[in-house]
């Protein structure tokens, strides 16, 4: 998962440069005797997520203490390093084993999410099973004038007109449907991903979601960015680390740019957004008021702006949907539970929890000990590589959903 480095190299630099220099182990480190958490009581997470905190397993995070307190980020990655603001601001870059994921072809994907009827404006549950019950399959028997452009490369087929029972919506009373049926279609044809996933979403709420995953295999995995960021709370709190995850041919590459202060926030944002901006599609997991949210309002924050119109899935949602409460399938929809029962992927040894890592990072920031920062980074990069597979397979539970 990580490609490793040896204690050599340490990369530093001044305003603006990336210079290496020979560094082999780390200054003399003055073991903190207050600040440093009990394994039983935080009263730091005790105040910030209340009677939640007091539910949760408890972490020691002594054995990561011990083992990477007195590390340097250089004795583990290759990285290079600048000074932004002041800052020490790293980028590492990881050539992952994750494997190219195996989605439906695009004609298939198209065909799937034209098949759901519920999508056009009026027609519920009960509507759709009526029309299905008459022969109406797709979208595209409501719309019997629609037409796709000669430049389009949908793949949204008509159905044989021998196979609809009703062919003429005019004489079935569906002709109130078809104005809507065709301005479903010309946004599946224009791929226009940001209003398919908000019909879906919309229209067809938790279903919808499951489905939403066809967007990437549409889009084409190499449009596609699996994006997470690491935090130091919940709503509008500092991001301090944005893990980029994206394909070239065969090969997926992990980009972590990490701030050991809060002041390189901003170049942390600007990098998110120049990655953002050459995507069609971002795959996230922490549900729409999480993630790409925090970026935008950061963003604001830090006089920025915020990314453009880029579709967003979020594949918690389709998750939850299909394999808690569909079918009990998972214990719950946690990122870590998922990649281990479902997914079958273990997770990096020592990895810290979601909810800890505020508190690391205030450790490590408070007394100089950037090799805590090790399992975050660690953690970031294993969080990209489980939604790559993920969305393999939701893609292939959408398309025999029901």
């Amino acid at each position: 998962m990580m490609t490793g480095k040896g204690a050599n190299d340490k990369v530093s630099g001044g305003e603006g440069s990336s210079v290496r220099v020979a560094q082999t182990t780390a200054p003399p480190l003055k073991r903190p005797t207050a600040g440093v958490p009990s394994p039983a009581v935080d009263p730091w997470l005790v105040r910030s997520f209340g009677s939640d905190y007091l539910q949760a397993d408890v972490f020691d995070p002594r054995p990561v203490i011990d083992r990477f307190g007195a590390s340097l980020l250089a004795n583990h990655f290759d990285l290079e390093e600048e000074t932004v603001d002041g800052e020490r601001v790293v980028t590492i870059q990881h050539e992952s084993q994750a494997v190219l994921p195996t989605l439906p072809r695009p004609r298939i994907a198209e065909q799937v999410i034209a098949s759901r009827l519920e999508l056009v404006r009026g027609i519920g549950p009960v509507t759709d099973k009526r029309l299905k019950a008459q022969g109406v399959g797709s979208i595209v028997d409501l719309a019997p004038s629609w037409r796709r452009t000669q430049s389009s490369k949908a793949h949204v087929t008509r159905r044989p007109r021998e196979s609809v029972i009703v062919a003429d919506p005019r004489r079935a009373g569906l002709v109130r449907f078809a104005d809507d049926a065709a301005e479903v279609l010309s946004v599946i044809e224009e791929r226009d991903f940001g209003r398919i996933i908000g019909l879906l979403t919309g229209r067809m709420a938790g279903r919808g979601h499951v489905l939403s995953a066809l967007v990437v295999a549409l889009a084409g995995i190499e449009n596609v960015v699996f994006f997470d960021l690491e935090t130091l709370g919940l709503a509008n709190s500092v991001i301090f680390l944005a893990g980029i995850g994206r394909f070239h041919g065969k090969h997926f590459t992990v980009t972590q740019r990490m701030a050991l202060g809060a002041a390189g926030e901003r170049a942390v944002l600007e990098s998110s957004l120049e990655a953002l901006a050459g995507a069609d599609v971002v795959v996230t997991y922490n549900g729409r008021i999480a993630d790409m949210h925090w970026l935008v309002g950061r963003c604001f924050y830090n006089d920025l702006i915020p990314p453009g119109d880029v579709a967003h899935v979020d594949l918690v949602y389709g998750t939850r949907r299909r394999f808690v409460k569909d079918e009990a399938v998972l214990s719950d929809a946690k990122l870590t539970t998922v990649q281990i029962q479902l997914l079958g992927e273990e997770r990096p040894d020592l990895d810290v929890p979601s909810w800890y890592i505020p508190r690391l990072f205030t450790i490590a920031s408070t007394h100089g000990m950037e090799g805590l920062m090790v399992p975050v980074i660690e953690h970031n990069c294993s969080d990209i590589e489980a939604l790559v597979s993920l969305v393999e397979v939701l893609c292939g539970e959408a398309v025999n959903y029901p």
